[in-house]
């Protein structure tokens, strides 16, 4: 057994159970990207039960100096072993696209979505995907500094779907925004000569959008914006990259029977099954699901708790004495406030 001070624990409490502390990671962020057994539909719809088991990223901010974006956008990642899949969500009160062939410079004019994958995380031969309502680009970009790309360079089997809430190029309504699902084939990113999606573990990535209205001038965007802000002006810092890691554990399924000892993850959580469940964790008191956590996280009257569990409940550590569910910290036997001191942990 290991010790840690209550005060370590509450720290750790508040930082993975308040939502405010999804908006306080320091540039370059880190995403964890969890494994999907069933890929998503790609209509642009985001109503997947892929999407529904992840927490969305933080919003968007503008990307040199982090302030708050006037439109709000988020996006989420996942992955399996042939594919990395991502959705954008784009609040947008004029949508804005002119051009339409592959391979446009869309983000010089129009309202688009990005992505950049550098896998080696080196810096050099990284890849920039972009969508907008009506077409896409992907390239590579061998050297920010000095600038070398490679635009005719095509990602083979590169899918992807678009839902347009509202109508392109036309200021005189009110738009809502765009939803963007990708599809991107590991095998494709092996420009230098190697598979580099082969077996991830860690790379270098953003997300980033090019926020336009109807016949805006050239680069003339209302805002540029980053998911991981990059301090200063320009998409293109490598160095300054997000990290993406890929866990191994497999995202909740809709539809999918559970039983006693499966593993999900869900919200950005860990969760074990105690019994047979095809409920989401945390939805029904007969849903048989246990957190799986080395760290406290916040009671959950639906979840269950076992013998030594941590909880954090108002400001308060708590440590479950028996099975419990449903009984609240402070007012029921099934807890025993945590001493100040410290709380043995396995």
């Amino acid at each position: 057994m290991k010790l840690k001070s209550l005060s370590q624990l509450i720290v750790a409490a508040l930082a993975t159970t308040s939502a405010v502390q999804l908006y306080a990671q320091q540039a370059p962020y880190q995403y964890s990207a969890y494994k999907t057994a069933q890929a998503p539909v790609l209509d642009g719809k985001l109503d997947d039960s892929v999407w529904q088991s992840i927490a969305a990223s933080e919003l968007f901010v503008n990307h040199n100096d982090n302030s708050v974006a006037e439109q709000q956008t988020w996006a989420k990642l996942a992955y399996d072993d042939q594919y990395l899949y991502v959705a954008f969500n784009s609040q947008d009160r004029d949508i804005a696209a002119t051009l339409g062939q592959q391979d446009d410079p869309t983000y010089e004019y129009d309202d688009t979505v990005e992505i950049f994958l550098d896998p080696t995380g080196q810096g050099k031969n990284y890849y920039e995907i972009g969508i907008s309502a009506l077409t896409y680009y992907d390239s590579v970009i061998n050297s920010p500094e000095p600038w070398q790309d490679d635009v005719p360079w095509d990602i083979e089997g590169l899918e992807y779907g678009i839902q347009v809430n509202g109508t392109i190029n036309d200021n005189t309504d009110v738009d809502q925004g765009m939803t963007v699902e990708l599809k991107i084939p590991l095998a494709s990113l092996n420009y230098s000569g190697q598979d580099e999606g082969s077996n991830p573990s860690q790379w270098r990535f953003n997300f980033h959008r090019a926020d336009y209205s109807t016949n805006s001038p050239q680069w003339e965007a209302n805002a540029w914006l980053a998911w991981s802000p990059m301090g200063s002006f320009g998409f293109h810092q490598p160095t300054k990259f997000a990290y993406l890691n890929f866990k191994q554990d497999v995202l909740w399924q809709a539809g999918t029977a559970y039983t006693q000892n499966d593993q999900v993850s869900y919200l950005g959580s860990l969760y074990q099954a105690l019994y047979y469940s095809s409920q989401a964790p945390g939805k029904s008191r007969q849903d048989g699901w246990r957190i799986n956590s080395a760290e406290p996280q916040a009671w959950q009257a639906n979840l269950v708790y076992l013998t030594g569990d941590v909880v954090s409940y108002k400001d308060q550590l708590w440590q479950a004495q028996w099975w419990s569910q449903s009984q609240q910290p402070q007012q029921a036997q099934d807890w025993l406030a945590v001493p100040a001191q410290a709380v043995p942990v396995e």
